[in-house]
């Protein structure tokens, strides 16, 4: 992993998309048909969004297309996409040739500030959400305000999401305005951008502080597999911190008034009213097998729990 890419300072907000004819692109399929002319000279591989397509498969796609076009190692991919396709990309991009130059241009909230972030890639594989992966930092990540336009609600939602996990973590954050109708500003989001990054610079091998961006995502990730990733990410994240808070009171490291609390902070979030039955559909015994899978679990299982004094990592907590 180079390190020197996990610098805040790499994140930039521009105004126009430049590329060379002879540029290799990957993006999202939605992407292109929403942006075509700022791709018409370019040979390029289009992908599909979500999670059903983030597998071996699709990383080998991107294998092929960049085999057949003799790209080297020292190639510059520019990737344009949300969290599934920065995932995967990034990671075909880190295996193929042991790494080539890789610029990302990420198109939704969640990847601006979460997914395009730190050089974490990877993909799904055996049911479990991005259980092959590897740390590979892009030498620049973009944040182009247009994309974020042109975004539908429900994934404005799912950024908004990780916006209020950093939240949590750092009160110091710009306040933000919770609802999936109105666009975050790109200068609140390059803030949010730009603090991952400073947390991935200072523990960039996930050892330290860095354990604390996982809120959340231990419980969400389960929550993903097991609804078949019906759950988008940043729902799932959001009811995993939900479910944090709620396990970290029984087992007597939050107190109920923290609870409360926690409980107050989380509410503002636009969660569809169905999803709040998944905070109640499975079992500890359900859950337990898929947390102990997480990719962020070593030999011993480690939950990031609020607790009344602040949230904290704990290793090898049982049902």
């Amino acid at each position: 992993m180079n390190q020197e890419y996990l610098n805040p300072e790499n994140i930039e907000v521009i105004e126009e998309i430049e590329l060379s004819k002879d540029a290799y692109v990957i993006a999202d399929e939605r992407v292109f048909a929403l942006y075509k002319s700022h791709f018409e000279a370019c040979d390029l591989l289009l992908l599909r969004a979500g999670e059903t397509d983030k597998n071996l498969a699709g990383v080998e796609r991107i294998w092929q297309y960049l085999s057949e076009r003799g790209a080297g190692r020292d190639a510059s991919i520019h990737v344009f996409g949300g969290g599934s396709i920065s995932d995967i990309a990034a990671f075909a991009i880190s295996t193929f040739k042991r790494g080539c130059r890789l610029t990302l241009y990420p198109t939704t909230l969640m990847s601006m500030i979460d997914a395009s972030i730190g050089g974490k890639t990877g993909f799904n594989y055996s049911g479990l959400k991005n259980h092959i992966g590897s740390l590979y930092p892009a030498e620049k990540i973009f944040l182009y305000h247009d994309f974020l336009e042109s975004l539908p609600a429900d994934e404005i939602r799912q950024g908004l999401a990780e916006m209020l996990k950093c939240k949590l973590l750092d009160s110091e954050l710009p306040t933000f305005i919770m609802s999936a109708s109105e666009t975050p500003d790109i200068d609140c989001t390059l803030e949010y951008a730009r603090y991952k990054m400073h947390i991935c610079m200072i523990d960039p091998w996930d050892r330290a502080i860095r354990r604390l961006l996982n809120f959340g995502h231990s419980f969400g990730h389960a929550l993903e597999s097991l609804s078949n990733f019906e759950l988008k990410h940043g729902d799932a994240i959001y009811l995993g911190m939900k479910l944090a808070a709620r396990y970290s009171h029984d087992q007597g490291l939050l107190s109920k008034k923290g609870l409360d609390e926690y409980e107050m902070m989380l509410s503002g979030y636009p969660l569809p009213a169905k999803h709040f039955a998944y905070l109640d559909r499975y079992s500890s015994d359900e859950l337990l097998p898929l947390l102990l899978q997480d990719k962020k679990s070593g030999s011993r299982l480690c939950l990031i729990l609020p607790t009344d004094d602040g949230i904290r990592a704990f290793e090898s907590v049982v049902f």
